[in-house]
């Protein structure tokens, strides 16, 4: 488990946000994966305002890079540990749903007189949604029903809703629905299903230290009871 201090972006600093390569960030960020937490999001128009709440709010984890990133994100949101009350934003704790670890996310700290709060919790989704002015991309509305069903380890309900997403797009989030994936066939027992999937992510991403490592340990567990049945059968 990494100790970096982790970041819940949730708005223009993901990586389909307008800011994320305007600040570099693919390259002061590592991202982790796409996750969720409690709380409520607002549409202040250019950007949205994330408030404490019992909603969910989708966004994706994040480990910094380098050493000057996280003043450089206070800068940009406008928070200053010296003077929280003058802030537009403070840099606070979040527990991940359905998840032990915890993360940054930048919390606004204005009223949001009368804001449209966004009821998906999904700010890109939302702005593609209001630009096209059409329902939000199928693939996202697939991971979010995916990414629910997982964290509720409804797993029959999950894989199909996982494989019908890499059937629409294989290299959706880099990797990440064939990781999920081979979660849910591990969980029910599904080895070879399960070993396909973990293989097709650290294809995709092969820098992804998540997905090897998922993979060398599934191999690793299969092995042992291969060795433990042959054992057990006298060989």
């Amino acid at each position: 488990m990494t100790t970096a201090p982790l970041l819940f972006l949730y708005g223009t600093l993901r990586r389909a946000g307008e800011s994320y390569e305007k600040l570099h960030l693919d390259t002061r960020l590592r991202f982790i994966m796409p996750c969720v937490v409690r709380g409520k999001l607002f549409d202040l128009g250019p950007y949205p305002a994330f408030l404490n709440g019992e909603g969910l709010v989708h966004g994706e984890l994040f480990e910094p890079a380098d050493a000057t990133i996280l003043s450089d994100l206070d800068a940009f949101e406008e928070f200053d540990p010296r003077d929280t009350t003058a802030s537009l934003y403070l840099r606070e704790p979040v527990s991940l749903v359905g998840s032990p670890l915890e993360a940054y996310v930048y919390r606004y700290n204005r009223p949001v007189y009368g804001a449209a709060e966004i009821a998906s919790g999904d700010w890109i989704a939302h702005r593609r949604s209001m630009e096209a002015k059409s329902p939000p991309d199928p693939q996202i509305k697939l991971e979010q029903a995916a990414s629910l069903a997982t964290r509720e380890r409804r797993w029959a309900v999950a894989i199909p809703i996982w494989e019908e997403l890499v059937s629409l797009n294989p290299r959706w989030e880099f990797g990440y629905p064939f990781y999920f994936l081979g979660a849910c066939y591990e969980a029910v027992g599904a080895s070879v299903s399960a070993e396909t999937a973990f293989r097709r992510a650290a294809a995709i991403d092969p820098n992804n230290t998540m997905f090897t490592e998922a993979l060398a340990d599934f191999l690793e567990i299969q092995r042992k009871r291969n060795d433990q049945g042959r054992d057990s059968n006298g060989v």
